[in-house]
């Protein structure tokens, strides 16, 4: 009698390479992409594992950052094209562009390095304008108060107004209100606050 083969088929070709190149331009390792694409194949009729995927990569040409082997010269023409359309853009965000636009995947090192040779003063501007980092330091619970404002559902035409203490992190409020402009509304959510803790801070931050 002839063994038959114990794993399953892999997905069809073209699913699975589109599949593959999408989620490695995410950044996902070989076990997340397997774990991807397992929930959208019919597991009755098809597997799929980490070592498949990793084959797979190799196969068609997907390679990671090391694997890429990029240099000075073929990151070069990407950068210029970049460059155009964002004059300012520093290493971190350049080398995230690349491999969203062009995946072109170059480790941040190499793209550093590239725009300190051909861009110099422009790299030690931005340098100049780094923030730096700063302890802060606070007596206790009630001492500072910090306040601020998220915009991250403005799309929903929604504002998030947010309110804690510094020491304790304590929530003081969280309010979500369709406008950030109504400086009554927003005292008020400073004045409740007070009144149910029965006193304000030395000190405020927003």
């Amino acid at each position: 009698m002839a063994r038959t083969n114990q794993f399953k088929p892999c997905p069809p070709e073209d699913f699975l390479r589109s599949r593959i190149k999408y989620y490695h331009r995410l950044r996902l390792t070989d076990e997340q992409i397997a774990d991807k694409i397992r929930k959208q194949i019919d597991a009755k009729k098809y597997g799929i594992s980490k070592s498949t995927i990793k084959n797979r990569r190799k196969e068609w040409g997907i390679f990671g950052v090391r694997q890429s082997n990029h240099t000075l010269d073929t990151i070069g023409p990407h950068v210029q094209k970049i460059r155009v359309r964002y004059p300012t853009m520093g290493a971190r965000d350049m080398t995230k562009r690349l491999r969203l636009e062009f995946d072109v995947k170059a480790p941040r090192e190499l793209v550093e390095l590239y725009l300190k040779l051909t861009e110099p003063e422009a790299v030690a501007a931005r340098k100049r304008r780094v923030c730096k980092r700063q302890r802060y330091w606070t007596a206790g619970v009630n001492d500072s108060w910090a306040f601020d404002q998220h915009d991250k559902w403005k799309r929903f035409g929604l504002w998030f107004n947010l309110g804690l203490d510094v020491c304790s992190g304590k929530i003081l409020f969280i309010k979500i209100w369709w406008n950030n402009r109504n400086p009554r509304l927003l005292g008020s959510y400073y004045l409740d606050s007070a009144e149910k803790i029965g006193g304000v801070a030395d000190r405020y931050s927003v």
